[in-house]
């Protein structure tokens, strides 16, 4: 009896001394490799979460019971395959690289229905959209009068004409309108038989009748600019002059700032290029001038001589400016970011980050990436990233889903690209659109508002379904993020 429980005493002293350490390497993060290379080895971790959740994952050969959002621990370093699967929707196949005590991280995989969603908003069919960003308007044109407009709220599902069918205006030429980021109010030029007008018209009032502000421009516009900060003040800006006029009360101040070839406007501030290639910002009445850029060597080599330049300024203080032949530079290094061929571009502002395109493909420009004071000797710049090169036609890009997708449109075709990868992005094709026509993409509704390529209506498309979210973010761990590398120029 003795003798047998020695035996047990010293086989379960044998086990502890053999499971405890392993049991302490494995809390630690490491892991015994077995076959010829047999050693102790640090794990590492994939963090999946999708939208919709609840999706079935696969790991190579291996199924996991656990549902998205999921943390798959203790992971040998290599690459592995890895599935995702729901009912509906199209399966997320991609290649996940795992290394020693980091993660790697996708916690923005959108999976795509296997039937996109459609609602038809109107029964008549329109030749033109054009949407206001921040806001949830829309202006649809129905024929070149005035009174063919109407505007969509996508906001209250309304859909409202602008110009009743008696109103002295209903049968004016419609020459030019002007819309502006984050404004109700649309500028038109229009032709009647007295002669050219311009109006103002107010899309979340279309009761209200227009305000015509012919007589307060003192010359013909070039460029009409709103500042979303002081919302009564329009900008004319003629013959290098910019002029400013109160809606409210009418008042027009001429030539609040001249010598001119560039503007834009931010938190009741004027930023404007001059003639010499100066950078300035000045309050709303074109006082309390300050230099951005006084340097007159830097300032040719980059603005040059001619063209203008429209200027978005951001409240981290990023500044951009994109000239005529579409040059794109900043305020920071390397000032010119893209020498030219740039179609249009839009700030993601919690990201820090500049989607960016050309006709024929898309880029991403990184401003993340803070100044260091008395860091490098040389700084790094922006790192320009083109993650799609194969574009017909693109003409207008939007973020999707905080910055991990890009919804663009290439001449009458809608795409879906998914950079939530470790590989190179996928494109997906989302729907065809009347030829020629603007679309436009809301992330407050996660909708594509288009014009259908046969019938003309105005359809919406549910790209990303806000109501399936869970705010799940990857959770804080010891491990570092492996971070997603693509191709860069």
């Amino acid at each position: 009896m003795i003798l047998f429980r020695k035996i047990v005493f010293y086989i379960f002293l044998l086990l502890y001394l053999v499971t405890c350490p392993l049991l302490l390497l494995y809390a630690f993060g490491f892991i015994v490799k077995p076959g010829s290379e047999y050693r102790l080895i640090k794990t590492g971790l994939i963090y999946l979460s999708t939208v919709p959740a609840g999706a079935q994952v696969h790991l190579g050969p291996s199924r996991f019971t656990q549902k998205t959002p999921v943390m798959i621990r203790d992971l040998i370093p290599g690459n592995y395959s890895v599935r995702v699967d729901l009912p509906g929707h199209l399966p997320w196949i991609q290649t996940v690289p795992v290394a020693a005590e980091k993660a790697s991280v996708l916690d923005y995989v959108l999976l795509l229905p296997s039937k996109w969603k459609r609602e038809l908003l109107t029964r008549d069919s329109y030749a033109g959209l054009r949407a206001i960003p921040g806001t949830e308007m829309i202006l649809l044109q129905r024929t070149d009068k005035l009174g063919g407009l109407v505007v969509y709220d996508f906001g209250e599902d309304k859909l409202k004409r602008l110009f009743a069918r008696d109103s002295e205006y209903a049968a004016a030429d419609l020459q030019r309108a002007y819309t502006f980021p984050e404004g109700n109010i649309v500028i038109l030029q229009v032709q009647m038989p007295a002669g050219p007008r311009t109006l103002a018209i107010d899309l979340g009032k279309p009761d209200k009748a227009p305000k015509d502000l012919t007589l307060f421009f003192n010359a013909a516009p070039e460029k009409l600019a709103w500042d979303s900060s002081a919302r009564n003040y329009l900008y004319n800006y003629h013959d290098s002059v910019l002029d400013r006029i109160n809606l409210d009360d009418g008042e027009v101040k001429p030539g609040i700032l001249k010598n001119l070839r560039g503007m834009g406007f931010s938190d009741d501030s004027i930023y404007a290029v001059r003639n010499d290639g100066l950078v300035i910002r000045t309050d709303e009445n074109g006082k309390d001038l300050k230099f951005l850029l006084d340097d007159p060597v830097l300032a040719q080599s980059l603005f040059g001589d001619a063209g203008f330049f429209d200027i978005e300024a951001y409240h981290d203080q990023t500044v951009l400016f994109r000239g005529e032949k579409g040059e794109l530079l900043s305020n920071r290094l390397p000032y010119r970011q893209v020498p030219g061929g740039v179609s249009g571009f839009e700030y993601d502002k919690k990201r820090k980050r500049l989607l960016v395109w050309q006709k024929n493909k898309i880029g991403i420009l990184d401003f993340s990436r803070e100044r260091v004071a008395g860091g490098e000797m040389f700084e790094k710049g922006p790192r320009l990233t083109w993650i799609f090169k194969d574009g017909d036609n693109i003409a207008q890009a939007f973020w999707v889903y905080e910055g991990s997708h890009v919804l663009f449109r290439d001449g009458s075709q809608v795409r879906l690209l998914d950079t939530e990868t470790y590989e190179t992005p996928v494109v997906h094709t989302v729907t065809g659109v009347k030829d020629k026509t603007d679309v436009y993409y809301s992330e407050d509704s996660g909708s594509l508002y288009y014009l259908d390529k046969d019938s003309a209506q105005l359809v919406s498309l549910e790209i990303f379904p806000k109501k399936a979210v869970i705010n799940l973010p990857f959770p804080e761990r010891r491990e570092e993020v492996v971070l997603k590398e693509k191709n860069s120029e």
